[in-house]
């Protein structure tokens, strides 16, 4: 039975660049194996403000938001995914969807792609489908989502981001392998870009290089262990083994591509909106021996990474400075015309 008898307050996204609308929404009893959470922070995502502005299409009503933390109102759900005992009061953060693992493609081992997704923060609000985004006052995490308990005494702004920012990083340092004595590029420095130095440059790279065409987030990726940043590609002749692309821009892959050395490869993880297609050499790529992956979200064992690693290296980085400012809920709209306005790696909303 449910323990909290407040109704949740919800903001609906219901058409691009229109209010979102703060309304009450019962909170009702969860079923088998869910966890209801009392939000106590959440971050602005850009995936966010490209629904918002109408980048991105989305189904409405909904409830936007998946960069969150919470605190265990009811857990019907014994443990988190470390096996940790989960009880009321417990700060967590989880995956950013829930999806069947007898599905055809998750049995593959790409849950974040299985045919019954259940995104949060992308999908319609209803009676069926309640409390599934993370601009409201609380949350259903439905069965099959990774959940990891975390410390509460750390900055409620450096655990945010966790389930997408640095999980999505995790899931590309797999795929790009062995980094131990690796050139390697990060190129793109928004919050995605600056994740990846920090958690490369816990990977004994030979050097890390940055690239960005903003010179102040250029600086900034020094704080993060990059040991040079650059404006142009061109800046240093350098052929790189493994290259991160977060800027989805398609001509900063196609030089990008230009630098890989012989058996490098690219992780693209920025690609996720319309670009023009890009142009590559299909002969050099073969007798380079280069590989070319993509990440679209990641797998439950990223998440579960990025957790450890912010855990450990929050203090060393300082992931709190990369939100820039902070709301409270009920401001939501004014978070949202802020970040909108201006360039932000993240705005916080409060509880």
């Amino acid at each position: 039975m449910c323990t909290n008898n407040t109704d949740a307050i919800i903001s609906v996204f219901h058409e691009p660049n229109k209010h979102l609308e703060i309304v009450e929404n019962k909170i009702p009893e969860i079923n088998e194996n869910e966890v209801l959470v009392k939000i106590k922070y959440t971050t602005i995502c850009t995936s966010d403000l490209h629904t918002f502005s109408g980048r991105r299409s989305s189904p409405s009503p909904s409830i936007l938001g998946h960069e969150i933390i919470g605190e265990v109102v009811e857990s019907k759900r014994k443990t988190d995914d470390n096996g940790l005992t989960l009880e009321s009061g417990d700060l967590i953060t989880w995956s950013v969807y829930a999806y069947d693992p007898n599905d055809e493609i998750a049995q593959k081992g790409f849950p974040q792609k299985s045919k019954s997704l259940f995104k949060y923060g992308h999908v319609e609000n209803s009676e069926k489908t309640p409390l599934n985004g993370g601009f409201a006052t609380h949350f259903i995490i439905r069965e099959h989502t990774t959940i990891c308990k975390i410390t509460k005494d750390l900055p409620f702004p450096s655990l945010s981001p966790i389930n997408c920012t640095h999980a999505t990083i995790q899931g590309a340092i797999r795929l790009a392998g062995d980094f131990n004595n690796k050139k390697v590029l990060v190129s793109g420095l928004g919050i995605l870009g600056l994740s990846a130095c920090a958690q490369i440059n816990e990977k004994n790279a030979s050097f890390i290089n940055a690239l960005d065409l903003d010179k102040n987030r250029c600086n900034k990726s020094h704080d993060f262990g990059s040991n040079k940043s650059l404006i142009n590609l061109d800046d240093i002749e350098t052929k790189y083994d493994i290259i991160i692309e977060t800027s989805g821009n398609s001509k900063a892959i196609e030089n990008c591509i230009d630098k890989l050395d012989i058996g490098g490869k690219i992780v693209l993880v920025g690609s996720v909106y319309t670009q023009p297609n890009i142009s590559i050499s299909a002969e050099k790529i073969v007798r380079n021996l280069n590989v070319i992956l993509g990440i679209h979200n990641y797998t439950p064992i990223d998440l579960i990474n990025a957790t450890n690693f912010v855990t450990e290296f929050n203090q060393k980085y300082n992931f709190e400075n990369l939100v820039e400012k902070e709301f409270k809920f009920e401001n939501i709209n004014q978070a949202f015309e802020y970040a909108m306005s201006n360039k932000c790696y993240r705005v916080g909303l409060t509880h």
